[in-house]
């Protein structure tokens, strides 16, 4: 009678050891992060690597992952400045576009994902983040000025 009890304890514990041990979700960040630092930014015409960004602020990522936790498509947009001071915005993208359906879509790995760098102004960052003073104030140092 206790039987199928012990069998559904033990299932369970090892489904939380196996997501505690990182081999399941959590990997987000560091996949970003991994395939972040291999990158070769574009700033004003001259490649630079990516590595030597300041992140400045991230933005939530996106992300679509198995019932293992394992990444399969993945977005995020993260605010970077240059050593120059120039603002970039690294948007990542990998995965899947949805377009083939496959009954085992595989994992992402850092090669996977995709990156696109945008320059802005510090205008245009100014007006970007000044709907979340918080931000603007971790990136500027000042509070959002009052109109």
């Amino acid at each position: 009678m206790w039987i199928p009890f012990v069998l559904v304890t033990i299932l369970t514990l090892l489904i939380v050891i196996y997501r505690l041990s990182g081999f399941g979700g959590g990997a987000g960040l560091e996949l970003l992060n991994a395939s972040f630092a291999s990158q070769q930014a574009t700033v004003d015409g001259k490649t630079m690597p990516a590595s030597g960004l300041l992140v400045v602020h991230r933005w939530r990522a996106n992300a679509m992952t198995n019932r293992w936790g394992d990444i399969l498509a993945i977005d995020a947009n993260w605010l970077c400045r240059t050593p120059t001071g120039l603002f970039i915005l690294a948007i990542g993208q990998g995965g899947d576009d949805g377009a083939n359906y496959d009954l085992s879509p595989q994992k992402l790995s850092p090669s996977d994902i995709r990156w696109v760098w945008r320059n802005l102004s510090e205008d245009r960052v100014r007006q970007m983040l000044t709907p979340t003073p918080r931000i603007y104030r971790k990136v500027f140092g000042v509070p959002v000025p009052k109109r």
